[in-house]
């Protein structure tokens, strides 16, 4: 078995006095989040077509079957519900299985298990990393977490979805997480033919979430860039130590700055 101090997305989320204990895993970045929702959607796609002719249907995706290692690296867990079958077949179970509030009201109601059973319960595990919201909540109103988002995200009033613990995102992440919010509501949409293969969210993911996913945690400036602070730095003290007027020192500030570096 496979260590995985992270712990699982349950946890992560929702686990206030583990995010006390180890800050680590206090509340998720946006990036991370964003990050989360890369790496699930990738895991999910290999289920349904990375194991052809066969595929897998987990049917319980959920945040407490979502974990960790020590790299935050995403691990499926849970496979006691799974079922593999061949592509373009759809199969009749006896009963539908899963966890309420993540289940496909569409399975419930008519046992048919096609991936698009698991592409719904991505979707609930989007809108919940994004909103920090559990999928039932019956403290709230309306309960379920996917008519309380699908509402606000028809209304055009996204941000408000977004999870205040971890503040509204800004600048170029929010375009991210807008678009994410609407990636989910197709994948939870009421007619299954409307929602998209994991195949086709992997696909849409790589366009925009690539640049908030490989976006290292600080920009560094172009070697040039780096060189001219420095040397402009040192050519400041040099006039400063030499008790010049200011207007001399302006004269002579970018000559000898763009002297240094040429003889460099």
């Amino acid at each position: 078995m496979e260590y995985l101090p992270n712990g699982s997305l349950e946890d992560l989320l929702h686990d206030k006095e583990v995010a006390l204990v180890t800050p680590s895993r206090s509340c998720p970045s946006w990036a991370r989040r964003v990050e989360i929702v890369a790496q699930l959607a990738r895991a999910v796609e290999f289920l349904h077509e990375g194991c052809k002719p066969l595929c897998i249907v987990h049917r319980d995706l959920k945040p407490s079957n979502i974990l960790f290692d020590s790299s935050w690296k995403l691990k499926l867990a849970d496979f006691g519900l799974a079922v593999s079958r061949r592509h373009s077949e759809s199969t009749n179970q006896p009963a539908a299985a899963g966890t309420i509030g993540y289940m496909d009201p569409c399975y419930t109601t008519s046992n048919k298990l096609t991936t698009k059973v698991d592409v719904y319960s991505f979707g609930v595990v989007v809108l919940e990393i994004i909103s920090g919201r559990k999928a039932i909540d019956v403290a709230r109103s309306p309960s379920s977490i996917v008519d309380w988002s699908t509402g606000l995200i028809g209304e055009q009033r996204t941000m408000e979805i977004c999870d205040v613990a971890a503040g509204l995102p800004e600048y170029f992440i929010a375009g991210t997480v807008e678009k994410l919010l609407y990636v989910a509501a197709r994948c939870v949409s009421s007619n299954p033919d409307d929602r998209p293969t994991m195949g086709e969210v992997v696909a849409g993911l790589v366009g925009f979430c690539g640049p908030v996913v490989r976006r290292p945690d600080r920009v560094r400036m172009p070697g040039w860039m780096d060189l001219v602070r420095r040397k402009l730095k040192r050519v400041r003290k040099k006039r400063d130590d030499g008790g010049q007027s200011q207007r001399s020192k302006g004269k002579l500030l970018l000559w000898e700055l763009l002297a240094d570096i040429t003889l460099t």
